[in-house]
């Protein structure tokens, strides 16, 4: 029988000191989390990757840990910038949602830029921080965001007879641009599917079978160079 612990009512003090312990401890689990992996903590420690890591020694999901080092990469740099006031001013790390990390992040160097703006026009790095955040809170959710890319990427993949590519443009023309937008399409919910992998990738490779190697050896190296260079140049825009 698992015995049920019932907590005393905190009193202010108690309630303010532990909320303030709370926002400590979340805070370090960012920080540290963001250096085993940038450290690669797991091969000293004996695991082949990230994930079974965090799975066995954090009982936590590769999901899960990436929605964490999310937050860190988010926080980090909006840190930075809303130090940048013309006076010496400390600026308290500030708090940011899983919610939040998702829709900054991929315009996290606009929100950055952003705080620097405010913070040189006169605001506080905690309201330049705040404006920025509620502003990308009304970004479209992932969840919204990816209804949309499907629609449109049906709409450019398969257009109706009256739909957009009825402009003026020749059906060669529009075949073109059907078939470019396709790609661009499948390779978004292509690399979206790979980052939803929940397994190791040791565990797919143990039970990879012998028939489908012969795909993997005529593709993976070109695929990963292809897509590492993809990722150079994605970056530095």
């Amino acid at each position: 029988m698992v015995a049920i612990v019932v907590h005393p009512q905190l009193t202010f003090d108690d309630a303010h000191a532990l909320t303030d312990h709370i926002k400590e401890t979340v805070e370090s689990v960012w920080e540290m989390l963001q250096k085993a992996h940038d450290g690669k903590g797991w091969n000293p420690l004996g695991y082949a990757s990230w994930a079974n890591y965090v799975r066995t020694e954090l009982d936590m999901g590769r999901s899960r840990s990436y929605q964490i080092l999310d937050q860190a990469e988010v926080i980090k740099p909006l840190t930075d910038a809303a130090s940048n006031a013309p006076v010496s001013t400390t600026v308290d790390t500030p708090v940011v949602t899983e919610r939040q990390a998702r829709r900054i992040k991929p315009k996290l160097k606009e929100a950055v830029a952003e705080v620097r703006e405010a913070v040189a026009k006169g605001a506080t790095p905690g309201d330049a921080v705040d404006a920025v955040l509620k502003t990308y809170e009304q970004l479209p959710s992932s969840e919204v965001a990816d209804a949309m890319s499907r629609e449109t990427g049906q709409e450019f993949m398969y257009p109706a007879d009256d739909g957009y590519f009825h402009d003026g443009k020749s059906k060669e023309e529009k075949d073109v641009i059907a078939g470019e937008t396709r790609q661009i399409f499948l390779l978004v919910r292509a690399i979206q599917e790979l980052d939803e992998i929940e397994r190791d990738p040791a565990e797919f490779l143990a039970k990879l079978p012998d028939f489908m190697r012969y795909q993997v050896d005529l593709h993976l190296k070109t695929a990963v160079t292809w897509l590492n260079e993809f990722q150079e140049l994605y970056t530095e825009e």
